[in-house]
């Protein structure tokens, strides 16, 4: 993933979302929901291979989001934070890192997720119910994902789906799947073809 100070500064001068670079306003990552919407969006971002997480923007207007900006924004969001996330939720851990790119409002985070997913990364945790009503599931994404892990594991659950998925090897504890990303949705109609 590219890391420079440069085009960290380029991705908040020109912030934009895409199937590797999410962007949403500021983030308290002590409270639950915070950490749900943390975490649910770099496993995602972790699913399609890596990417960037920019936080402190309108995720519609895509301009800088002044509320809610910390006082102490470095002591606030840093990596040894944002790991701790991933590490307790993640089936799965992976690297993430935290750097700051710059523009005439100040500095924002930037959430760095590393590549070189092999397999698809899942909620090790239910999140609970405040998290949940503000990481609403999209219907119609949750719906083909469902219909797949259904599918490859005879399991069905309404809400979120539980499964010990041990038609890929995974760990046998309980695996808590968003449809946050589509991605997971391709990678297990992959593995539905090959088993």
């Amino acid at each position: 993933m590219e890391t420079s100070q440069e085009f960290l500064d380029r991705l908040v001068t020109n912030p934009s979302e895409s199937l590797n670079a999410e962007v949403k306003r500021w983030i308290d990552p002590n409270s639950a929901q915070g950490c749900a919407k943390i975490a649910i969006a770099c496993m995602a971002l972790r699913n399609r291979d890596g990417g960037y997480l920019v936080i402190g923007f309108d995720d519609r207007t895509l301009q800088p989001d002044m509320d809610g900006r910390p006082d102490f924004l470095t002591e606030t969001v840093h990596t040894d934070l944002i790991q701790s996330i991933i590490s307790k939720y993640a089936s799965i851990p992976f690297e993430v890192v935290v750097r700051f790119g710059t523009r005439s409002e100040g500095r924002f985070p930037v959430v760095i997720v590393s590549s070189g997913v092999r397999v698809p990364v899942a909620s090790k945790r239910q999140p609970s119910m405040s998290a949940r009503r503000c990481c609403p599931i999209r219907t119609a994404a949750f719906s083909w994902t469902k219909a797949w892990v259904s599918h490859c594991t005879g399991h069905t659950h309404s809400g979120l789906i539980q499964t010990t998925m041990p038609v890929w090897n995974l760990s046998a504890a309980p695996l808590w799947i968003s449809s946050k990303s589509g991605a997971i949705s391709i990678w297990l109609r992959g593995q539905c073809r090959s088993s």
